[in-house]
């Protein structure tokens, strides 16, 4: 299953191209492009895990 993370209601971005993780929990935080963002959601659809973020 590929990994996947949505900023806001953005485009997907795979995991690798922003070095994030493949598995991530509800409530994480990462730091992406100079920002943190927090993990808020999980989806699986069509063979990909999802990962809504939202900025902190």
């Amino acid at each position: 299953m590929k990994t996947y993370y949505c900023f806001a209601y953005g485009d997907l971005v795979p995991a690798e191209e922003i070095c994030l993780p493949d598995t991530a929990e509800e409530g994480d935080i990462f730091s992406c492009y100079g920002l943190l963002y927090q993990v808020v959601g999980q989806i699986k659809k069509d063979g990909k895990r999802i990962y809504r973020l939202k900025f902190i």
